[in-house]
This record gives C-alpha cells, sequence and structure tokens, in this order.
C-alpha cells in the first residue's frame, strides 16, 4: 500500500499524493550524491528531481517546475561533459565497458526524447494539447524515464574514469 497526503487542487477535488516513493528516492539520491564524486551528485539531483515530478504528476505546477529542473540539470550535466571531457569522444572510444556503454546509450537516448517531451508538456500546460498528445506526452515519458532510471543505475560504472 502506498503511503498518501491528501490536498486539495483549484477545482476542489482531493488528490493523494505518493509519498513513500518520493521519500525513498530523496534518502537514495542523498546518500549517493554524499558517497561519490559532485558530478554524480549533480546526476542523482536530477534523478531526485524527476521521481519527485512523476510522483507529483497531478500537480500540474509542482510536476512542470520539477522536470524542468531535471532536464536542465541534464542536459547542463551533459554539456559540461562534453566540454570538459570530451564525452563525446570518450564514448566513441573503444575504453569503455559494456555496462558503461549502456550508461553512455540510455542516457543520450533519454536526453535525445527530452525534446519532444518538452514541446508536449508545454502544449499541455498551455491547454492546446489534444488527447492524443498528452496520452504521447506520458509514453515519452516514461520511454524517457526507463532510459534514464537505466543510465541512473549505470553511471556508477564511470566511477574511477576520472576525479570528481
Amino acid at each position: 500500500m502506498e503511503a498518501t497526503k491528501t490536498t486539495s487542487s483549484m477545482d476542489g477535488t482531493r488528490q493523494g499524493l505518493p509519498l513513500l516513493p518520493a521519500m525513498v528516492a530523496t534518502v537514495l539520491c542523498w546518500t549517493v550524491a554524499a558517497a561519490t564524486t559532485p558530478r554524480m551528485g549533480i546526476a542523482s539531483l536530477a534523478y531526485l528531481a524527476m521521481v519527485l515530478g512523476i510522483a507529483f504528476r497531478k500537480e500540474r505546477k509542482l510536476h512542470a517546475t520539477l522536470m524542468g529542473l531535471a532536464i536542465t540539470l541534464d542536459i547542463g550535466l551533459v554539456l559540461f561533459l562534453q566540454i570538459t571531457r570530451d564525452a563525446v569522444g570518450t564514448a566513441m572510444g573503444p575504453s569503455l565497458t559494456s555496462m558503461q556503454v549502456l550508461h553512455v546509450s540510455t542516457s543520450l537516448l533519454a536526453v535525445l526524447m527530452y525534446a519532444p517531451l518538452v514541446y508536449l508538456g508545454l502544449k499541455a500546460r498551455r491547454g492546446e494539447a489534444l488527447t492524443a498528445e498528452r496520452r504521447n506526452h506520458r509514453l515519452i515519458g516514461m520511454g524517457a524515464f526507463l532510459l534514464r532510471t537505466a543510465g541512473f543505475l549505470s553511471m556508477f560504472s564511470m566511477l574511477g574514469r576520472g576525479q570528481g
């Protein structure tokens, strides 16, 4: 059974917010951030924001803020790694293990899915999305989250490839 907190939304309906998954994700991500490198800490914060954004998806304003933060942190981290470590060159080289290739591949695919996800999300937020577009937003979002989860879990294979 999922722990929830009941709140009132603007239209007067009562909604349950899943707190247990959000609390577990928070503890997990802060532990990772404290025990690894600063880059992995940023990736953990991005993943935490994404988990919380999904947990609070019925609170549209909070969902949009959290997902925007997650996506911004993810894209910013990718750009930082490219500028400081030639991430693409490293990924194309022969020096990565299969788990590291999995990390790079799933993380890259998740980031590429952000463009249509943000487009459809902004359209929905403005109230302009058709039913099919809302469904596509959810489906693309689930795909991006699954890829991001695989990237997050395989991120630990990158420990030892560089310092902090």
